[in-house]
């Protein structure tokens, strides 16, 4: 069973591994701690004289961009691997371990790939999908029930103490990856699936609620994941038949029922944005996919409060900045003119009521308000901008430059194209 936060990965074209702000770090001290507590068993195994190793093995990880989509578990075997290497040679040096994590890796990389299944239950009644592609996934919509040949497996998971079972209103999904080993599959086929899920929640959430009483305090997301999750391969066997994942805090859904208008401009419209999100060039995919991930748990939330600095982390995202200031110019670029002195000021408002809860605690102010605000704003980056032009950025940091130079003055917009090429003419 496994009930951890889940750590979410798009595919990266880097093998190498990346040190993220490499002038920040020391990766040397950590190395000369890890050497004398580390030794080899003559089985091969690893042995650690010091808890220290806990604290160590977290460090080192929290630093490293490993650059293909691994589970933490995975990561983990590949550090293992690699103090155990560099014990052997008796070479704890920065360089040596770069070059042997480096081998690590490509290690893993080159194991044979097979396919894996994902199964869980979306609180949704009758999606009108049946198999749709996403990323390198494929998204297949079940019904009621699973397919016969998973049936017994997945039944036999949930049986461990204490038994657990399947809410039957709910609709079944299945998500089909290809992946090295079961835990980076699980990562991979969930991220697909989420992403997935915030796309209908940007369609199918409401824009804006008033709610006289909350005690419940029921989630933003109209369409939430069902508690269970297995995994599977292709003849329907569970690759382990202890182990499934559950959404932590879970509470039951209100199962969402789509009338006949409806069900068809979900097909439409959300058919469109995932086409678009599989235009996206790889870079620019997986910003927008951990954007689309974090809005999704964003509005997950109970408590709005958090809902609400969860969604502003997404703005930072997608506009590629914590400069709060730099922030709320990308955010209100594309609006006209007119437009744009009351969706700055609308901003504003939300970055004071963001500063004042961080800072100094509850205002009295309803969050809620705020959480549909910063949707309107995500919505309006992801859908009508970054999918909008899939395909014509390779990455973030150009989808920002492009807000940073939009100007709705056709003649200003000229004068910098003037002036662009003859700084470009003069470079050639």
């Amino acid at each position: 069973m496994y009930n951890g936060k889940r750590a979410y990965f798009l595919i990266q074209t880097s093998v190498k591994p990346r040190i993220k702000y490499p002038n920040r770090q020391n990766i040397g001290i950590l190395l000369d701690r890890l050497e004398p507590i580390t030794t080899v068993n003559s089985d091969g195994s690893l042995r650690f004289s010091s808890l220290e190793i806990e604290n160590l093995e977290w460090l080192l990880l929290s630093i490293f961009e490993f650059g293909d989509s691994l589970s933490i578990h995975s990561k983990r075997r590949i550090l293992h691997n690699t103090i155990k290497q560099l014990s052997l040679i008796s070479d704890f040096s920065e360089d040596s371990f770069l070059h042997h994590l480096d081998l690590q890796i490509q290690a893993h990389n080159k194991s044979k790939t097979q396919s894996f299944i994902l199964l869980t239950t979306l609180s949704i009644g009758n999606l009108p999908f049946r198999k749709i592609k996403i990323g390198e996934g494929i998204i297949r919509v079940h019904g009621k029930s699973f397919p016969s040949k998973f049936r017994k497996s997945r039944k036999e998971v949930l049986s461990n103490y204490p038994p657990k079972k399947d809410n039957t209103k709910y609709c079944s999904v299945s998500v089909e990856v290809l992946a090295k080993e079961s835990m980076d599959a699980y990562e991979k086929a969930f991220l697909y699936l989420e992403v997935f899920r915030s796309l209908l929640c940007l369609v199918l959430n409401s824009k804006f609620e008033i709610r006289y009483t909350d005690t419940e305090l029921k989630p933003i997301n109209k369409v939430r994941q069902g508690k269970y999750t297995t995994l599977h391969n292709e003849s329907g066997k569970s690759f382990n038949d202890k182990l499934h994942w559950y959404v932590p805090n879970y509470i039951e859904a209100e199962v969402l029922q789509l009338d006949s208008e409806l069900r068809k401009a979900v097909n439409s419209v959300v058919r469109r944005h995932i086409v678009q999100f599989n235009k996206c060039n790889k870079g620019h995919q997986s910003t927008i996919g951990k954007a689309l991930i974090n809005y999704g748990g964003a509005f997950d939330e109970r408590n709005k409060h958090i809902a609400f600095l969860r969604a502003w982390t997404v703005l930072e995202t997608l506009t590629h900045t914590d400069q709060n200031d730099l922030l709320i110019k990308r955010c209100i670029a594309l609006h006209s003119e007119d437009n744009k002195p009351y969706q700055k000021q609308s901003l504003e408002s939300l970055r004071t009521f963001r500063n004042e809860y961080v800072h100094e605690g509850d205002n009295g102010l309803d969050p809620l308000f705020a959480c549909f605000q910063v949707q309107l704003t995500i919505y309006n980056l992801i859908i009508r901008f970054n999918l909008k032009y899939s395909g014509f950025f390779n990455c973030i940091e150009e989808s920002v430059l492009f807000l940073d130079n939009y100007c709705s003055d056709i003649k200003e917009l000229e004068k910098r194209e003037r002036i662009l090429k003859r700084a470009i003419g003069m470079k050639k």
